[in-house]
């Protein structure tokens, strides 16, 4: 495979948005848009993925004698850290995000970083959690970049309301240019949201959420606030393989003059195909659609690509 930065990019970044460097909007662009798909459903236990017990024994006969029988289980202790690592290859048909002069490429991303949870009461719960990634583009070298994320957030599950979240977020993020080592971009946001799980059975179940994010980046030009809906399909075809669909809609409103505003679309597919308790293969394919009041960031991006992913807890 031929891996040469081209000339054609640069002319096509260089006639495309005025404001931020377009270079450097789209690698800002491109690192929002995974960080959205990181985690695009914040936690389906509650309904999917993970073993059930009941814990009163089924009926049998001899039940009226022997009163009501309950299963004695095991008490594991809480594993609170969480280590992950995930290396991925994609294919995209427009690397630089942009309404015309569009480029195929192919690109990786290598994420890793860990986590904290601590119970805080019954239905609330807090983490923090540190995550680096860096992105590395075949063809067009010149987009490289590595971003770093630190956060911490709340989770507290509305006990009037079944299988209901509300979640409360800070994160910080900082991108890294890996041509000059220059700092670029650096973002501060505060998140809020509800999510709801209907459980269809044992083994899938269909959530919904909402959510808006509030931001304070550096430079302001690319400072923006969001406000979106999301549906999510999550299914456990066995013990190993799951598969989630999910559509995210959202509306983007920047702090730069003149005003910027966007709609965003995004639709996407994963599987996950589990080789231990601690790594598993996956599979994925989106579609993103972008539209703004200037036109000139009007974007359509489809991105396909799988990887290997590592998580220890402890």
């Amino acid at each position: 495979m031929d891996c040469k930065p081209s000339l054609a990019l640069v002319l096509a970044l260089l006639m495309a948005a005025p404001g931020v460097a377009q270079q450097v909007d789209t690698q800002i662009e491109q690192s929002r848009r995974f960080d959205q798909q990181a985690t695009p459903l914040r936690d389906t236990s509650a309904a999917a993925g993970t073993e059930t017990f009941d814990e009163v024994a089924p009926s049998s006969p001899g039940d009226s004698d022997l009163g009501t029988q309950a299963i004695l289980k095991s008490q594991y202790a809480a594993k609170r850290w969480f280590i992950f690592g995930d290396l991925a290859g994609f294919h995209t048909n427009n690397v630089a995000l942009t309404s015309r002069n569009k480029f195929d490429d192919q690109f990786l991303v290598a994420t890793f970083g860990f986590s904290y949870q601590q119970k805080i009461t019954d239905q609330l719960e807090a983490d923090f959690t540190i995550r680096g990634a860096t992105f590395r583009y075949c063809e067009f070298d010149q987009l490289n970049f590595t971003s770093i994320d630190a956060g911490a957030g709340l989770t507290y599950r509305i006990p009037q309301l079944a299988n209901t979240t509300a979640f409360l977020r800070y994160n910080f993020n900082d991108l890294i240019s890996e041509e000059s080592g220059d700092e670029f971009f650096q973002n501060h946001t505060i998140t809020a949201g509800v999510q709801k799980v209907f459980p269809l059975a044992r083994a899938h179940a269909v959530i919904v959420g909402a959510s808006a994010q509030w931001g304070f980046a550096d430079p302001k030009e690319a400072e923006r606030d969001e406000y979106g809906v999301y549906l999510g399909y999550h299914v456990d075809f066995t013990r190993a393989l799951q598969a989630q669909v999910f559509y995210r809609s959202a509306y983007y409103r920047y702090s730069a003059k003149p005003q910027r505003e966007d709609f965003n679309q995004n639709v996407s597919a994963n599987l996950r195909y589990k080789l231990t308790s601690w790594a598993s293969l996956n599979a994925s394919a989106s579609l993103g659609f972008n539209r703004s009041n200037q036109d000139v960031y009007d974007y359509d991006v489809a991105n396909t690509g799988g990887g290997l992913t590592l998580e220890v807890r402890f």
